[in-house]
């Protein structure tokens, strides 16, 4: 899971923080999932602490080992990355979309229900979603989708690199 935070188009309340760990903790459960967590300069204070919170608490087997931006500078996002199997990632960051739909990996792209246009991030995320490179969703959807099937039988890893890809992209709409 790599977190963003507020961006251009993105603002997230504490609520969507909140929905998130649930969501967390849910697929934990139900797919014996592990997580692994990165966060980065946006991610607020609040989120972070809550993250913590769930990472030490007694009944929450959820988190490998949060890397919490700042604390850890050995960690990098490579090495989040490289143990994935799918990679969990806010829309906010650009860079942090590309770096997860390069991986090949399949990636789930969450956005906070009231989130509104970022003219770099949402072509992006809505292109990549047409492709089924990455699966789009609000946060507040993600307990209620087909994360699984759309793994399984949906996920197409991009042929060439994003930086490619995009160009394309932007060269078919004449932008």
């Amino acid at each position: 899971m790599l977190l963003g935070g507020d961006a251009r188009g993105f603002s997230y309340k504490e609520n969507d923080w909140d929905l998130l760990l649930d969501s967390m903790t849910y697929y934990a459960n139900k797919c014996n999932i592990k997580w692994l967590v990165s966060s980065s300069p946006r991610t607020p204070v609040s989120a972070v602490n809550k993250l913590i919170l769930a990472a030490n608490s007694q009944n929450v087997d959820v988190f490998l080992k949060p890397s919490i931006y700042g604390e850890d500078s050995q960690k990098s996002l490579f090495d989040c990355l490289r143990i994935a199997d799918v990679v969990f990632v806010t829309e906010d960051s650009a860079s942090m979309v590309c770096d997860a739909v390069n991986s090949r990996l399949p990636v789930v792209c969450l956005r906070p229900d009231d989130s509104g246009y970022n003219v770099l991030t949402t072509p992006q995320a809505k292109n990549y979603h047409k492709m089924d490179v990455l699966h789009r969703l609000k946060i507040s959807e993600i307990m209620h989708a087909d994360i699984i099937g759309w793994v399984l039988n949906k996920h197409s890893p991009l042929m060439n690199c994003w930086s490619e890809q995009w160009r394309n992209y932007i060269k078919s709409k004449k932008l």
